[in-house]
């Protein structure tokens, strides 16, 4: 009797392990079909008008005027670490923003999820990422990403896919940018000092306003990297573009040899890009003693893809300084750049060159459960060519953190409480392009300021965390309506300003 006890007590043990290994993977599969099945995704943030009217060059696809967030999926879908099977994980962001229309104002409700599973599966690991945003703002976006990895001992394959709809309103109607991509890439290392990569991609954009435009462009790599020494790699990477449009289609190459030698001081990189029509050299080297550090470069880029329209150099300056102790964070960056720009008008060379400011601070003061801190940025682009103006001139922080233990150390409290001044020139100086995703400034415009007021709440329990956030624009003399619905205009071509913002995340990270 006794042994029939102990047996039905282990069997009850394993069942009750098994069992809540299969509900857990179930909940899990509940959660992505029903709510799968009615999210889509966006890219763009809604407590913050920079992401979605201010497009950097640098983040831009290659030759391309669409940023890179546009056409790939979100960063974190493409990180696959497999050491640690925490990363897998599952997240969900519920937020509300108040913003006005002609016929009054009211509040909107958005959602994003994110779900990304990398199963034990050594030595053939794999993971899939997924995620679906739907957000109802001021400007609205329904998008669906997903990236699946298959990593060997030799190499990885990773495919992935982006489908989403983003919608500029402005005063004068609306702008619709349909966009489906697909993206393959690969990474084979037959040898340990020799890595072989490429992939392919394609992108079809229609852009729907008062008329209709069709992008259709694929794009292909191949690139070889040799590392004779840890810090030596000699490369050389091949592009072929090949695009088709509602006035003119051809093929667009680039082909890239180089070098490159990062030690623990002194990085240097020299290569050459190569087209049909043009070489421009590249060139950089750092210094990176200690804190502080030194980069100087010479560089080219496009500012759109048209083959009517060839690269321009561009060189520049970065330094900084970094110091973290015990009570004391300073970090510190500048950049200078300056683009050489000559066009061929009449059997003449007219100039065009522009350049751009950049500077970042930030300094915290820190004790055991509490930071207190300052943030500060520039940037200015003088006498921008089209696709690299934007208005933000300055944004300035100060706030405090909140760093406190619970529940004998079970629970977590994080808090960010802090103001924001944000300088911009007069948005009634300033148009925006939608075909183009780029602002002009019309005239002499005065710097204007705007007031916003941030928090951050931050629970975690081992792997579960809770947060929650608000940000609410400030405007003097104004009633609550306003602090609520008004917000800033961004744009005088903007139908709706950017204002009140709250938003619920939950995140889950779980070990198999």
């Amino acid at each position: 009797m006794g042994f029939m006890e102990i047996n039905m007590e282990k069997q009850h043990t394993i069942t009750t392990l098994f069992t809540g290994k299969i509900m857990k993977k179930l909940l899990l599969f509940i959660l992505i079909l029903s709510l799968g099945s009615v999210l889509f995704a966006y890219e763009l943030n809604a407590d913050n008008w920079g992401p979605y009217t201010t497009f950097d060059p640098d983040h831009r696809a290659s030759l391309l005027s669409y940023p890179v967030s546009w056409l790939k999926p979100a960063a974190i879908l493409f990180k696959h670490d497999y050491e640690d099977s925490s990363s897998t994980y599952a997240s969900w962001d519920q937020f509300m923003s108040g913003y006005t229309t002609s016929g009054g104002g009211y509040i909107s409700s958005s959602t994003d999820i994110v779900v990304k599973y990398i199963p034990y599966s050594f030595p053939h690991r794999w993971s899939v990422g997924l995620e679906f945003l739907s957000y109802n703002g001021a400007n609205p976006t329904k998008r669906t990403d997903a990236v699946i990895n298959y990593q060997h001992q030799k190499g990885s394959v990773e495919y992935y896919h982006t489908s989403n709809k983003q919608k500029i309103y402005l005063t004068s109607g609306a702008t619709d940018h349909n966009i489906t991509a697909n993206g393959l890439n690969f990474n084979y290392k037959p040898l340990d000092k020799l890595n072989i990569l490429g992939g392919i991609d394609y992108n079809l954009i229609q852009q729907v306003d008062t008329s209709s435009r069709t992008y259709d462009i694929h794009h292909e790599f191949i690139g070889v990297n040799y590392s004779p020494w840890k810090s030596f790699t000699a490369y050389g990477k091949f592009h072929y573009w090949y695009y088709v449009n509602e006035d003119r289609q051809g093929p667009a190459m680039l082909f890239y040899p180089g070098i490159r030698y990062n030690g623990k001081i002194l990085m240097s990189h020299f290569s050459l890009r190569i087209s049909p029509s043009t070489v421009h050299p590249i060139f950089e080297i750092a210094l990176k003693p200690g804190s502080f550090y030194i980069h100087a470069y010479t560089k080219a880029r496009s500012s759109r893809l048209d083959l009517r329209q060839s690269a321009n150099q561009y060189m520049g300056l970065k330094t900084g300084f970094k110091h973290d102790s015990k009570h004391h964070y300073l970090n510190a960056d500048f950049e200078g750049n300056y683009d050489f720009v000559r066009t061929t008008v009449a059997d003449s060379i007219v100039k065009n060159d522009f350049y751009g400011l950049k500077a970042h601070a930030e300094y915290r003061f820190k004790l055991k459960a509490v930071e207190l801190y300052g943030r500060a940025s520039y940037h200015q682009t003088v006498n921008a060519r089209e696709g690299y103006y934007h208005p933000e001139r300055s944004i300035l922080s100060a706030g405090s953190e909140f760093h406190l233990k619970l529940a004998e150390g079970n629970l977590l409290l994080d808090v960010d409480l802090n103001a924001q001044y944000i300088i911009h020139d007069d948005p009634d100086n300033v148009t925006f392009n939608p075909s183009t995703l780029s602002y002009t400034l019309t005239g002499a415009s005065d710097l204007v300021g705007d007031w916003k007021i941030n928090m951050d709440l931050k629970a975690r329990i081992k792997t579960f965390t809770l947060s929650a956030n608000i940000s609410v624009p400030l405007k003097g003399g104004e009633n609550i309506y306003n602090y609520a619905f008004e917000g800033y205009y961004v744009s005088s071509d903007f139908s709706y300003g950017n204002a009140f913002y709250a938003g619920l995340n939950i995140e889950w990270f779980w070990w198999k």
